[in-house]
């Protein structure tokens, strides 16, 4: 059928906030005080805007207010414009090289003014300096510039990357390390591997966590609080955690999805794959040790483990949003961990917004998300594009680190659900028979804070004047519905 949309009205709210200085020279924004209404009369003597008001004229003279503007300008406002005084806001201009933080300190201390503020100018898809952020095709893909200008992420929020380990020294990933303090001996925060006064291992659990000296997280397959990959070519847990957290805008590197969040080091596995045992324990410690979401960029075709669903429903219980790459063998069988129904399972999409070919698909992927050709961290300071699931799941998780910033208080299963929500439709056949999920991420759509809408379908109808025009859409027809 077709469907043919006659009027549809959008409107975005963004809560944006100006780095100081970024406002209009001369402008400023001022709303009077309710039982002003009625009141506001602008004129103009010997060149200064009045206002009728005797405490606000005096700082217009004073000031030297040349213009006011009122900012609504329907003369009928409605009532809940009213309440929150909208129609008394108005623009008042002055001399462009006056100091503008004085104007507004004078006219707050007013008794008719509510408040007073610069009229802001706010910087639009914020990009940052990285320098191999040209070549991260991903990031605007899913508009993480938008979503940076509503939060850049908060360094309370800590995603747990459960991998083979990364490399911790690394210039672009050493600064976004969770870092646990008790343990952190020398106070630097880094991990240092060293003996005391040196470094962190002097051999005690100082937080009695069970696990000693793990600073920035641990080694559940030797057993060990270092968690760097045994060789340069364990190289997946880095690429995965860069994607997810890498610094940002310190132009070094590549630019991150969650941009200040930071990540817990959690070694699970080398280039032979990531070992269960390992795999649940760092499961239960992310959990128990502040982590807010869980990326596992692995898995396998086999049926559930019950040790496994065990450990990723007691994260959930405990809080945790958890993502899973959906596998890479273009087939619609349930692969897991990302097959069970708590976690996200995530495949990949192309930069036509198509399913990657290589991507997994079916009734149990929930998201699709960037994972061809995405550029990230390697060891040794190097940095490569890699394909995979394994690329877009770090990707999603990076998303709910968005979210978590800009809502601290949500939960896991609100903030899952408003992934689902926000996500974009696809051109891509599989999505519209439902075996992509809710669509590709949208990264501003989800830190948006909620809007209001006032639309409301008041009528519609069946055009079929090229059928049998009986306004019924009958088999084979092609029709069009009008909604009013």
């Amino acid at each position: 059928m077709k469907q043919k949309l006659i009027l549809v009205i959008v409107c975005l709210a963004f809560g944006l906030n100006a780095e100081l200085g970024d406002y209009v020279p001369g402008e400023m924004l001022i709303q009077f005080k309710n039982e002003l209404r009625g009141s506001i009369n602008i004129t103009k003597q010997a060149g200064i805007a009045l206002t009728g008001i005797l405490t606000i004229d005096e700082l217009n003279r004073q000031w030297q207010v040349t213009e006011i503007k009122k900012v609504i300008l329907d003369p009928n406002p409605d009532e809940l414009a009213q309440q929150m005084g909208l129609d008394l806001l108005y623009l008042f201009t002055f001399p462009k090289t006056t100091n503008i933080e004085q104007i507004i300190a004078a006219y707050e201390m007013s008794p008719d003014a509510k408040y007073a503020c610069p009229n802001a100018i706010y910087r639009i898809e914020r990009t940052p300096n990285d320098p191999r952020y040209p070549t991260q095709w991903h990031l605007p893909n899913i508009f993480c510039p938008q979503a940076w200008d509503i939060s850049t992420g908060d360094t309370t929020v800590v995603t747990a990357i459960v991998d083979m380990g990364v490399d911790y020294t690394h210039e672009d990933l050493q600064d976004n390390f969770w870092i646990n303090s008790a343990e952190d001996i020398n106070h630097n925060r880094r991990f240092d591997p060293l003996p005391p006064p040196d470094g962190d291992l002097d051999g005690f659990d100082q937080d009695n966590n069970g696990y000693v000296d793990d600073v920035i997280g641990y080694d559940f397959v030797n057993g060990d609080p270092d968690p760097m990959p045994d060789t340069p070519a364990d190289d997946h847990g880095t690429h995965c955690f860069g994607i997810a957290t890498a610094a940002t805008d310190n132009n070094i590197g590549v630019a991150s999805v969650a941009w200040n969040v930071k990540g817990m080091n959690l070694k699970c596995g080398n280039n032979s794959g990531i070992y269960l045992f390992p795999a649940i324990a760092a499961i239960y410690y992310a959990a128990d040790n502040g982590a807010w979401v869980i990326s596992m960029s692995y898995g396998s075709y086999r049926s559930q483990n019950i040790a496994e669903s065990t450990a990723l429903a007691y994260a959930w219980e405990r809080g945790l949003v958890e993502c899973g790459g959906a596998g890479n063998d273009n087939v619609q069988t349930p692969h897991f961990p990302s097959g069970y129904s708590w976690v996200i399972s995530v495949a990949a999409s192309n930069p036509h917004n198509m399913k990657a070919d290589f991507s997994n698909y079916g009734q149990s992927i929930d998201v699709c998300a960037p994972g061809v050709s995405i550029w990230s961290t390697l060891p040794l300071n190097r940095y490569a594009p890699y394909d995979g699931t394994s690329m877009a799941c770090p990707g999603a998780a990076g998303v709910a680190a968005l979210i978590k910033a800009a809502f601290p208080t949500i939960t896991n299963a609100e903030c899952t659900t408003r992934i689902f929500q926000s996500c974009d439709s696809m051109p891509d056949p599989l999505y519209r028979q439902g075996l992509l999920g809710y669509g590709k991420v949208n990264a501003a759509k989800a830190v948006l804070q909620p809007i209001r809408c006032n639309l409301q379908v008041v009528n519609y109808r069946i055009n079929d004047q090229t059928g049998n025009n009986n306004g019924i859409p009958d088999p084979g027809e092609t029709v069009g519905l009008i909604i009013t």
